[in-house]
């Protein structure tokens, strides 16, 4: 049983999971990229802009988790929203390739802040036991925000991009309003050390539990794996299968809400704990499994359609389970920097994965389907072969 949370902490999640949605209602997301093209970029600058966002996302993971753990989670994630406002202000005024190069640096300082520091923060207000199903709602509203977001699109026509970016610059600026008011943890000690301590201290974290990190990386493959389907393989698939592009707005929300379903269902696994939530957890990666094979199998007929968001509830449904277990592997140099580093290995991982299984498709989809499932199969095996040692 969780511990029972006070009125400080339960509002403190309340005000957290209503900024989370209003941060994640992005409204011109699926114009994103015409949005660029339209102010003079090719497709080359937008892929340049995004390698730098995850450049500067893993530069910044565990100096972001260090000073967390000096100056609080609180006050990090008030910096982190306060950066996270300023990218949308610059998206909103840029027309140039160096004004979107330098927006993308500043939202990847955004969220490489939040990184590890939103799951510390709400485990600390929710309390042990508790922690899976708060974050399994966290997830939920954020996919939430992303569903409803996209039945705003055809205001496009009406409001033009600009509006629906000046949309999402209040939104994200009513967000970061709302972390102000959060509450400080009550009893958290600042963490003195210094930055080489704190680095040794992860370090011996990491080292500690070689099972942990296995199972960690086997996560990575799993996520990773599902980004790169959903996202890029998806509209290709529904094209190969003939479906009507009209439909790919509604596909995409289907798969979004299949998300928030994989996220609630998690929320309801919460209570069960051990033997329990390793069986909840082989289900997901079952899922996963199974959606994958039939991608490889049957990938540009109609039966993508339901596929896809099959992969998309079983990989949100991990996510919660995944990080509830990290929170309970975090060492001395504090929740923060712990998650940071895992957050960081499992950066390191998604880069070196996408472009292997980019790269296979090259022989068309199915070569892709096939390289993703291979490596699903190898990470659900690794994670099966170290579960009883976690």
């Amino acid at each position: 049983m969780g511990e029972k949370m006070n009125n400080n902490s339960k509002r403190g999640i309340g005000l957290f999971l209503a900024a989370a949605f209003l941060d994640s209602l992005c409204f011109y997301a699926p114009v994103a990229s015409l949005y660029r093209l339209a102010f003079g970029m090719t497709l080359f600058q937008i892929t340049v802009t995004e390698s730098c966002f995850f450049a500067v996302s893993m530069l910044l993971e565990l100096p972001w988790g260090f000073l967390t753990e000096r100056i609080g989670c609180k006050t990090t994630l008030v910096i982190a929203g306060a950066f996270h406002l300023a990218a949308q202000l610059l998206f909103l005024a840029a027309d140039s390739f160096w004004l979107f190069l330098l927006q993308r640096c500043v939202l990847a300082a955004a969220a490489s802040g939040c990184s590890g520091c939103d799951a510390a923060y709400l485990s600390s207000l929710s309390g042990h036991g508790a922690e899976h199903r708060v974050l399994g709602y966290y997830q939920a509203v954020s996919f939430a925000a992303v569903s409803i977001a996209g039945l705003f699109f055809p205001l496009a026509a009406r409001v033009g991009y600009r509006g629906l970016a000046a949309l999402t610059a209040v939104s994200v600026g009513t967000a970061f309003f709302l972390r102000c008011l959060l509450p400080d943890i009550q009893g958290s000690a600042k963490n003195c050390r210094t930055a080489g301590q704190q680095i040794r201290e992860v370090g011996e974290m990491l080292l500690e539990n070689k099972a942990f990190l296995v199972f960690v990386v086997s996560g990575a493959v799993l996520s990773e794996t599902e980004h790169t389907f959903t996202v890029f393989f998806s509209s290709p698939a529904w094209q190969a299968a003939a479906v009507p592009e009209m439909w790919y707005g509604a596909l995409n929300v289907m798969m979004n809400l299949a998300g928030l379903g994989g996220s609630l269902a998690s929320v309801w696994l919460s209570g069960r704990q051990g033997e329990k939530r390793g069986r909840a957890v082989a289900v997901f990666w079952a899922l996963a499994v199974f959606s994958s094979a039939g991608l490889w199998a049957a990938g540009e007929s109609f039966w993508c359609v339901l596929l896809f968001p099959v992969f998309r509830f079983a990989a949100q449904g991990y996510l919660p389970c995944e990080q509830s277990l990290k929170l309970c592997h975090t060492g001395k140099a504090g929740k923060a920097a712990s998650l940071s580093a895992y957050n960081l290995i499992i950066s390191a991982a998604g880069i070196l994965l996408g472009p292997v299984i980019g790269a296979c498709t090259r022989q068309g989809l199915s070569g892709g389907f096939f390289a993703g499932g291979l490596l699903l199969l190898t990470g659900a095996a690794l994670a099966a072969a170290v579960w009883r040692k976690i």
